[in-house]
This record gives structure tokens, C-alpha cells and sequence, in this order.
């Protein structure tokens, strides 16, 4: 028989429970080779990939009582269980299992006076063994892309460099460029989204199923007919400045033409 894994926070943000601040990552990167001289850039091998654990930071008030006990958490490197809700809507609840990356960091202490005593400030990381999402009680695995939450993208950008061969020779005063030797690198578009509950874990699973999406384009940046694969997501929760969008999502996407 299995033990269920102990519960340190369970509430609402900022309403049963006060986080100052929410922070996941999480990356799916695929292996890319340098090809001198190739307009199209690196070659992105799709088969072989790396795909990184989930990492969780928060900065959040603990009382007595919750300090020892994710203090005997760590010391017996057991995991855990977060329990968040999506706008004080009890049926939409988020259950992250998770283990502590590193020792928890107390301190701030004030002793309150309120009936509901959180004296501590914790600054707590995580590395996250799974994430369930259930909407109006069941799970959800809705699909989403970009062109559904286009009217919520706040900020978008591009990245792409060409690398010059520098060779290096000893005792040599003069720094070489061969001009006629070069590399591209992989074009990465990245945007920065404010997501519901349910956007934010279609987009989370879509980095998780390690795979590419065909027919993309993006005109503003002159993009079409590419191909994508789902890089990296950043997730900060800011539920206090938009309380329909509370999750602010930043996505990398590496744009390439398949051979």
C-alpha cells in the first residue's frame, strides 16, 4: 500500500494562501547540428531530444506548523503535494507532486496576531514529478494553439545568429575571421501570453509531447508554411493584475524548414 504524499499548500492564491511569487519552466529542446554554409540554418533532428523536468519556485507565508513539516519533507526527501484552485473556482484544481531541489530558504519572521497565523516567508523550490489540471471536476486536455489566443499576446519576439568560423593560432597579435566559412543558427520565435487555467496546461502538455507542428505562420515576421517544435515555457502566475488571464506564459518556439 502506498502513502499518499503530504499536502503543505492547499487554497486559492492569495486568498486562502499568500505566494508572492509563482515561477515554472520546463524545456523540450531537440538536438540541432551545425551545417556550414546551409541558408536554412541548423539541422533540427526531431527524433532526438532532451526533454528537462518541470521546475517550480515560489515565495510564500508559512505558519509555525507548515515549517516543520516541509522542513521533515526535506530531511526525508519524500515528495509532496501543492494544491492550487483557479480563481477561488473549487472544481478547477491544479495538483502538482513535486520534490524540494534544495533546502528551504526561512525567514521573515512576524508574529501575527490574525486567527489565521502564517509568521514565516518561505522561498521554496521544486522539481515537479507531474502536474493534473481538472476542470469543473474532470481532467482536461483541451487543444490550443497560438492563432486561438492571438488577442492575448503582449509581446513577441525573434532570435537567429550566423556564426563565422574564428580560427585561433598561438602567440598570433591578429584575430582571424574566415568570412567564407559560417553557420546559421535555428530561428526561435518567442511570444508572451496571458493564458486561463486551461490554456496554460494545453500549452504545458504540448512542450511534454515532444513532437512538431506543421503549416505554421506568423506574417508579421514574415513567417509561413514552417514547421515548429514547442521549446520552452515559462509560467508566472499574476493573477493580481488579470484575474480572467492570471497566468502569464512565455513560449519559445524554434521555426525551421524540415529537409
Amino acid at each position: 500500500m502506498s502513502v499518499p504524499s503530504p499536502v503543505i499548500i492547499c487554497g486559492t492564491i492569495n486568498q486562502d494562501i499568500t505566494i508572492y511569487n509563482w515561477e515554472e519552466k520546463q524545456s523540450c529542446e531537440p538536438a540541432l547540428r551545425d551545417i556550414p554554409l546551409r541558408d536554412l540554418g541548423a539541422h533540427v533532428d526531431t527524433g532526438t531530444y532532451t526533454l528537462k523536468a518541470k521546475t517550480l519556485n515560489i515565495i510564500i507565508r508559512l505558519s509555525d506548523a507548515d515549517k516543520t513539516v516541509i522542513q521533515d519533507i526535506f530531511d526525508a526527501n519524500s515528495k509532496v503535494n501543492i494544491v492550487i484552485y483557479d480563481n477561488n473556482e473549487i472544481l478547477n484544481k491544479w495538483t502538482y507532486t513535486l520534490w524540494f531541489r534544495s533546502k528551504p530558504l526561512l525567514y521573515e519572521y512576524n508574529e501575527l496576531t490574525d486567527t489565521n497565523i502564517r509568521e514565516w516567508k518561505a522561498d521554496l523550490e521544486f522539481i515537479v514529478e507531474s502536474v493534473v489540471y481538472i476542470e469543473d471536476g474532470i481532467p482536461n486536455n483541451s487543444i490550443v494553439s497560438i492563432d486561438t489566443v492571438k488577442d492575448r499576446i503582449i509581446d513577441a519576439y525573434t532570435t537567429i545568429s550566423n556564426i563565422i568560423v574564428q580560427p585561433e593560432y598561438i602567440n598570433d597579435d591578429i584575430e582571424l575571421l574566415n568570412k567564407d566559412v559560417w553557420s546559421k543558427d535555428v530561428l526561435k520565435l518567442t511570444y508572451v501570453m496571458r493564458l486561463t487555467g486551461l490554456e496554460k496546461n494545453a500549452f504545458d502538455l504540448l512542450i511534454n509531447s515532444h513532437d512538431y507542428e506543421e503549416n505554421f505562420e506568423d506574417l508579421i515576421y514574415n513567417i509561413s508554411d514552417a514547421t515548429i517544435w514547442y521549446e520552452v515555457g515559462e509560467v508566472k502566475w499574476n493573477g493580481d493584475e488579470n484575474d480572467a488571464y492570471p497566468w502569464l506564459y512565455t513560449l519559445t518556439l524554434i521555426v525551421y524548414t524540415p529537409d
